[in-house]
């Protein structure tokens, strides 16, 4: 009996909501970029659309993953939101460095800032919405 009560709270800590809320957020930028993909090899994009694509694709990932952690944990939405986004970003800053050799530029600043916006609002509409709990 003890076991399952350690296994129940393990899984309703911080760190489990952020990290497997941070890999659904994950997934949900992979989905929007491979979507994204698809229409940029129907019809010719330029750069600026690119990026608009996938900054756009790491901001409905981190409010996805924010909004999740929160709607788990239902309590501290916007500090939750936030402990995901800078793991969603460091997920996809590290990604970035070892794949495409990027180095540390201007935009990885803004992208900071973006994905911490919308994971905390993401978060904060979390824990205000209504529904089941998981």
């Amino acid at each position: 009996m003890q076991r399952r009560s350690t296994i129940n709270s393990f899984k309703s800590s911080r760190l489990y909501c952020t990290a497997s809320s941070s890999f659904v957020g994950i997934v949900v930028i992979l989905i929007c970029l491979l979507i994204f993909s698809l229409f940029m090899t129907k019809f010719d994009a330029p750069e600026p659309m690119v990026s608009v694509m996938s900054s756009l694709a790491l901001c409905v990932g981190a409010y996805v993953g924010g909004y999740i952690a929160a709607k788990r944990r239902r309590q501290n939405g916007m500090i939750i939101g936030i402990l995901t986004g800078i793991f969603i970003y460091c997920v996809i800053f590290f990604a970035g460095v070892i794949f495409a050799k990027n180095s540390i530029t201007f935009s990885f600043l803004t992208k900071l800032i973006m994905t911490l916006i919308c994971a905390a609002i993401g978060g904060v509409f979390g824990v205000n919405s209504k529904g089941k709990r998981y």
